[in-house]
């Protein structure tokens, strides 16, 4: 593995964590609902804690094995390129609703 591929993996784990975190914050802690759908049916199917252990455990389990197998840095920097967009479009809808 070498240390780009690494290093990749950390900022995505990152950014799981503290999407778990987010999440679990505004859906629990303060009433909120999931936007994206297909999390929702997720969390409405199983609960919210379970659906946020099976949803970044399988995208995690997938970009490790990426990582270790020395073929991750394209994937990886294409799904983190993903997920900043998506988080970026989701915040952005949120604040022009919340307006």
């Amino acid at each position: 593995m070498d240390q780009l591929n690494l290093w990749l993996l950390i900022i995505f784990v990152f950014f799981q964590v503290v999407d778990f975190y987010s999440t679990k914050r505004i859906i629990i802690d303060r009433g909120g609902r999931e936007v994206n759908p297909i999390l929702s049916r997720l969390f409405d199917a199983v609960g919210v804690i379970p659906g946020l252990i099976i949803s970044k455990g399988v995208i995690s389990a997938v970009m490790i094995y990426f990582t270790i197998a020395n073929m991750g840095h394209w994937l990886i920097m294409t799904v983190l390129a993903a997920l900043i967009f998506y988080y970026t479009a989701m915040l952005i809808k949120y604040n022009i609703m919340s307006m």
